[in-house]
């Protein structure tokens, strides 16, 4: 088979980018007390080596399934890319994961490891502790270390070598994300290096990516949103990303202008905030050329948001199963609110009854996607054979 992706990795994706835009800016990174920093591909690919490489003395290697709960951070960042380059399977965790859900997750999942704040160190050690979770260890990505624990900035160093991994095809896991839990019990969805690569594509070619944007996101680093649409497509595009620690409506826009931000995410309650916001000087006076958007808003909001800001939303429809926005306002030419959009790059879809059959206009039924599994949809649930068969049909 033949696609955009071929035999491509998502760690090989990251390496292209680094030989042809070592000095480009890829991350800037803005924290909750107004600091800031900023890594070009170089700089921050010397990161990821010594981050494998200390990974990879702990153990850590091919498909070793290691939870990730860090927030919005170069080191989220930095630990992403550097399981990926070894060939593991990374489990991003929400920050406010209570221990009753992190007790079902990695029931699931099976991690070997999980990189953590030192906030939540002593839930995951005690979870590690009475119930035999995590038999490599925990690792703090920030603050200080408890007994027991390893810290993320003492493993490796600038010079240490990374092993070579096996070698690690695009049809390899990637990633476990797990579903939002809206109407069932949250599954993890399996994500290959295809479908992460595919998703850097996709982005691309859905905002019109080049190597000068710089996409501004406030999204968890936990979630799709960010993952598959802001880190993946500014790699592929080798453009630049810009990350906020959190969402303040307060700050949002002044970020927006202040780091010439083209491309933006929104959600509805972001724009409804922002709405709230006191009218400052010169708002209208931004980059933005597209502002990704998902999830509800009226037309007044909308409308009164573009006036007010001077943006074009760019309408969305998908799910983690779906790995990108398999509906979408298209690039370039109308759009029509409040539809969603159209079919988009890679997928069909249809609006069927309940026996499968394609409704024709104007007829209420169930919304189906076609794509390829493990390429443009994820590859199943992990360890539900069942559910998987039920989903892909």
């Amino acid at each position: 088979m033949v696609d955009i992706v071929g035999p491509d990795t998502f760690g090989g994706t990251w390496e292209a980018a680094v030989r042809e835009a070592p000095d480009r800016d890829f991350l800037v990174y803005l924290d909750e007390a107004d600091g800031r920093a900023t890594y070009t591909y170089g700089q921050f690919d010397r990161l990821v080596r010594r981050t494998a490489a200390g990974f990879a003395a702990c153990g850590i290697g091919y498909q070793t399934i290691v939870a990730l709960q860090v927030g919005n951070s170069p080191e989220f960042v930095s630990c992403f890319l550097a399981l990926a380059r070894l060939g593991a399977v990374v489990v991003p965790l929400g920050l406010k994961t209570p221990a009753p859900e992190l007790r079902r997750l990695y029931d699931t999942c099976g991690a070997t490891w999980a990189i953590v704040e030192a906030a939540t160190q002593d839930l995951h050690a005690g979870l590690r502790d009475h119930a035999g979770y995590l038999p490599g260890g925990l690792i703090v990505a920030h603050g200080e270390a408890a007994a027991g624990a390893l810290a993320l900035d003492t493993l490796g160093t600038p010079t240490a070598p990374v092993p070579v991994p096996p070698p690690v095809g695009s049809d390899d896991l990637a990633e476990l994300l797990f579903t939002s839990g809206t109407t069932a019990t949250p599954k993890a969805v399996m994500i290959t290096h295809a479908n992460l690569v595919y998703s850097g594509h996709f982005a691309t070619w859905q905002a019109s990516l080049r190597g000068d944007d710089r996409v501004l996101t406030t999204m968890p680093a936990c979630h799709s949103n960010f993952q598959l649409v802001a880190l993946t497509g500014v790699i592929v595009a080798q453009a630049t990303l810009v990350l906020a620690e959190r969402y303040s409506a307060r700050r949002f826009w002044a970020q927006v202008r202040t780091e010439r931000a083209t491309v933006i995410q929104l959600t509805a309650m972001m724009a409804r905030t922002l709405l709230l916001q006191p009218p400052a000087a010169a708002e209208r006076e931004h980059l933005v050329r597209e502002t990704l958007y998902f999830m509800p808003l009226s037309t007044t909001e909308k409308t009164a948001f573009e006036a007010r800001y001077g943006v074009r939303f760019m309408n969305s429809y998908g799910s983690t199963e779906s790995i990108c926005w398999v509906v979408t306002d298209p690039p370039v030419g109308g759009r029509r609110w409040p539809a969603v959009g159209r079919a988009a790059l890679g997928y069909e879809v249809a609006i069927t009854d309940e026996a499968g059959r394609s409704l024709p206009p104007g007829q209420v039924g169930e919304f189906r996607i076609k794509g390829v599994p493990g390429r443009t949809l994820m590859a199943g649930y992990w360890r539900d054979p069942a559910a998987t068969r039920a989903a892909l049909t």
